[in-house]
């Protein structure tokens, strides 16, 4: 018996396989028998042969399950983007919205961006997020006409980014920023409002 185990590149043209024999061969497929009778119990299989089958039927499930979560993160985010955008800060004749917020992550945060751009609701914002792994998530925007009159949503957010232990970076226009200290969002929403008093 002789059962290749592992097989590999090491150079241009070259490939390296390991392999058993014997014995080993016999209690390597036996190891494996057993992790897929292992697996059957836990998915309540009588049959080895149904796993494949089985586990597509719960990779849609899963699908589908993400998908009905995303639709409802949307629709949470809107509900609290209808709130935030309200909340309109003035600054030396600039206007800036800056709010810490509900959401998932940074493609919500850049889908907020988004809308707050199409509706031009202030010239300057700052959006933040403690995601549930612990990690804070910052994205600041700036309107074409603030962006002429200089200010920079690439400079902002490198300001802010370490009140959040982070840094980040972008284009004028749109800029993002990781972190991985929650307790310092509102240090970073302060310090954006500081940011457009300097430079405003």
């Amino acid at each position: 018996m002789f059962k290749i185990t592992s097989e590999s590149g090491v150079g241009a043209g070259v490939r390296r396989i390991e392999a058993v024999t014997s014995k080993e061969a016999y209690e390597f497929l036996e190891k494996r028998n057993q992790l897929l009778e292992s697996i059957s119990e836990q998915m309540k299989i009588v049959q080895l042969k149904e796993i494949p089958h089985k586990l597509e039927q719960y990779q849609a499930q899963i699908k589908d399950l993400e998908q009905q979560k995303q639709a409802l993160e949307d629709k949470f985010a809107q509900q609290q983007a209808d709130s935030v955008f309200k909340q309109v800060e003035e600054i030396k004749g600039k206007t800036l919205i800056k709010a810490q917020v509900k959401v998932s992550g940074m493609a919500q945060l850049r889908q907020l961006a988004d809308q707050w751009k199409t509706k031009k609701y202030s010239d300057v914002l700052v959006l933040a997020t403690a995601t549930k792994d612990g990690k804070v998530n910052l994205i600041a925007a700036a309107s074409a006409s603030a962006v002429k009159a200089g200010l920079k949503a690439g400079d902002l957010i490198k300001t802010i980014a370490p009140s959040v232990g982070g840094g980040g970076g972008g284009r004028p226009d749109l800029a993002q920023a990781g972190g991985k200290t929650p307790a310092g969002i509102a240090d970073a929403l302060k310090a954006a409002s500081e940011w457009l008093e300097q430079k405003a």
